[in-house]
């Protein structure tokens, strides 16, 4: 700050009174003197707040710092200032004078961009953790809930789950920020060079092809040029990085102060995805000259072919956006279509991938979710029902097995007692009293374990207590077949050949 308001402040200030078309000061030796002196001194303060453990100071110890980088730009705008001197002092004052102003703007527009680049990144810093904590506080209550009940059967872990980490959060947030960092600084940076850079002006002048659109019924010409080639690319690969990067900020920035679950997230997410795609991509290719009128028969011809050869594509696409809308399931939930039992992992546009219980990854069309039927076990209320099959010889008092039923499914820690269960003699068999004893659990997985449970201890207290578990019986009448077909012989009338 001192050399700044010493020497570069006071020569800029004469140099723009001496600059007045009115002034008729001598620009040729004292204000070349005055602006080498300045360049000189903007130069040696840029390579003295350049070096290392001055300005360019990263303060998260965690992150090191580009020290290529930072060497690389100050040399080339120490260098840059000191070039500019020598051709200052050998007679180019003009053109020194506008490309040192243009430098100095470039500067102000980098100091810019970098401290909202600071703020971005301070902001991304806060609102991970800010998520952290809220993910850490959901684990706790979650795992303070399961504490309270014993563990059932456990489920097979979901790769891939949609829930994204915080790691992958603080990926994707600082992947879009650089690039949207970079292509802020390079579009400014090409704006204030462009007077002095015909080149860049002269791309609008190449042309590439031609192309027609349709105005109030008269046909336009119109003509693409190499830079719309290039500003097209531009748009499609920031959509592209839009799109690979947006869950991270959207998650940061607006879905964590929501009091949303992570399947409504991910649906708010892959919707918004898509209509980044959607709006990027026709951006991209109307920059290139493709307008609605050049690509209507094509897709006239698209539409038939997703009437014919692609409808079932068609169809799963249409069916897996009627999910995310509808959301019959969700993440984790526990779902039967079908002979496919198992949890859901992911929901795509065109599939949707099940986990089994033997931890196999079933990829199952969207539309069979549609026109199928579909049996969610945990999509309002995890409690299901347990219904036991039980029967006792009918020597045996019915009322007493009821009462060690209900006792029974009473004494057991992980059986609802709201609803409570209940039992019911439900006929007489061949053999048996039949019973059905219903029990309600809290969890999907505990229904495995407590029915093993429950058999297991009926078959216990029913032989404490005498209480015979009947098994199929058979009466077996057993006729003398030799007697029988020796008296039907004897009543037989002999051959005829017997009596001849």
């Amino acid at each position: 700050m001192r050399a700044l308001s010493l020497v570069v402040l006071p020569t800029t200030f004469f140099i723009v009174l001496m600059s007045r078309p009115d002034s008729g000061a001598p620009l040729d030796t004292l204000g070349r003197l005055l602006l080498a002196l300045a360049l000189a001194s903007v130069g040696w303060i840029g390579w003295r707040l350049l070096a290392p453990g001055r300005a360019w100071t990263l303060r998260d110890v965690v992150l090191r710092e580009p020290v290529r980088a930072r060497q690389l730009v100050r040399i080339a705008f120490s260098t840059m200032c000191i070039v500019l001197a020598l051709l200052d002092l050998l007679g180019y004052f003009v053109t020194v004078e506008v490309l040192a102003a243009h430098l100095l703007e470039s500067l102000a527009v980098l100091l810019g961009i970098a401290t909202l680049h600071g703020l971005a990144v301070r902001w991304l810093v806060l609102g991970e953790r800010r998520l952290a904590l809220k993910r850490m506080q959901e684990k706790i209550e979650s795992a303070d809930a399961g504490s309270e009940r014993s563990e059932g059967e456990s489920m097979p872990d979901l790769p891939g789950a949609e829930e994204i980490t915080v790691a992958n959060v603080s990926a994707q947030t600082r992947r879009l920020l650089r690039a949207l960092t970079i292509f802020g600084s390079v579009s400014l940076l090409l704006w204030i060079w462009s007077d002095i850079t015909p080149a860049l002006s002269l791309l609008g002048n190449i042309a590439v092809w031609d192309s027609s659109q349709l105005l109030e019924g008269k046909e336009v010409a119109l003509h693409v040029s190499l830079r719309d080639i290039l500003e097209a690319l531009v748009a499609l690969l920031l959509t592209w990085v839009a799109t690979r990067n947006l869950p991270g900020l959207l998650e940061v920035g607006m879905l964590r102060r929501l009091n949303v679950d992570a399947p409504t997230r991910y649906a708010l997410t892959s919707v918004t995805r898509y209509l980044i795609l959607f709006t990027g991509t026709i951006f991209g290719l109307s920059m290139l000259g493709l307008r609605w009128s050049n690509l209507q028969w094509l897709a006239a011809g698209f539409s038939v072919g997703l009437g014919f050869g692609m409808q079932e594509i068609f169809a799963n696409f249409i069916s897996g956006l009627i999910v995310l809308f509808e959301r019959p399931f969700r993440i984790g939930d526990v779902i039967t279509i079908g002979s496919i039992e198992g949890t859901v992992a992911r929901i795509r546009t065109r599939a949707t991938t099940i986990v089994d219980w033997d931890n196999r990854e079933v990829v199952v069309p969207n539309k069979s979710f549609i026109t199928d039927r579909l049996v969610n076990w945990t999509l309002s209320d995890t409690t299901t029902r347990l219904v036991i099959k039980v029967g006792i010889a009918y020597r045996n008092d019915p009322a007493q097995a009821q009462k060690l039923l209900l006792a029974i499914a009473a004494a057991h820690p992980q059986v609802l007692k709201d609803p409570a269960p209940n039992c019911w003699m439900t006929g007489f068999g061949d053999s048996t009293q039949d019973f059905e004893l219903r029990v309600y659990v809290g969890e999907i997985g505990q229904r495995n374990p407590v029915r093993t449970e429950l058999q297991m201890r009926i078959v216990e207290v029913f032989r404490e207590n005498d209480v015979e578990l009947a098994f199929p019986q058979m009466d077996l009448w057993l006729r003398n077949t030799v007697q029988v077909q020796t008296t039907a012989a004897a009543e037989e009338p002999p051959p005829a050949e017997h009596k001849a």
